[in-house]
């Protein structure tokens, strides 16, 4: 146990043990064959057998999960900052895309909507947890929410300059599939908000205005060539 939590924490000369146990040529070759023969129905067998098997292991499992959700988080984000630097970024998009290819997007949807209604049911029972979430964006998450909303409006700036037919089918798929009252109801909480903040709202319209006035009459040039 004690040299598997060296092994996992990395603290041994900048993870000499891992290191090491990485040099050897029999354990990459069982690593590379066990990974190449992964079973993908196995995942839900392993968390059966590990829930109801044993109650008491999955509860201590469940009672470290901040600290693994930790270890997680740190490995993610040093994996980025190793892997940027080293490849490519067309391999990395080779790489990302047949990634995408392989997922089983059923079994992804089915898992999102059993975490979405085990999320609904803890904050229902526990408000506190609801305000701690709060909490939680209103801090960090206020400033990581900026800088995200402008990374992804430089990607999809970048999308629509590549195929201008894009975003549209995909903004239309989405809005046939969203409840109409929910959405409501949540984008005048929204809308509420954001007028109530002193924004540059006249330099913004002015800019959207002219923007898809520009938009209407290149598309209605194009359409006459």
């Amino acid at each position: 146990m004690d040299n598997l939590e060296h092994i996992m924490d990395g603290k041994d000369q900048e993870g000499g043990i891992l290191k090491e146990i990485l040099r050897t040529p029999l354990f990459k070759d069982i690593l590379r064959d066990y990974l190449n023969n992964i079973d993908p129905k196995g995942g839900p067998v392993f968390v059966k057998t590990l829930v109801w098997e044993d109650p008491e292991v999955i509860l201590s499992v469940m009672g470290a999960l901040p600290a693994i959700i930790n270890w997680v988080i740190g490995a993610i984000s040093e994996l980025a900052k190793q892997v940027g630097p080293a490849f490519p970024p067309q391999l990395l998009k080779s790489f990302i895309v047949n990634i995408g290819d392989d997922i089983d997007t059923d079994t992804l949807k089915d898992g999102l909507s059993a975490y979405g209604t085990l999320v609904k049911g803890v904050l229902d029972e526990s408000p506190e947890l609801g305000s701690a979430l709060i909490n939680a964006i209103k801090g960090p998450g206020v400033k990581a929410a900026g800088k995200g909303i402008t990374s992804a409006s430089r990607y999809i700036n970048k999308i629509q300059r590549e195929d201008p037919n894009l975003i549209g089918d995909i903004i239309s798929g989405v809005i046939s599939n969203i409840d109409e009252r929910e959405f409501t109801k949540a984008s005048m909480g929204l809308v509420n908000a954001v007028l109530d903040q002193k924004l540059p709202l006249v330099s913004w319209a002015w800019r959207l205005t002219s923007g898809r006035i520009r938009y209407k009459f290149r598309n209605k040039r194009n359409k006459m060539y």
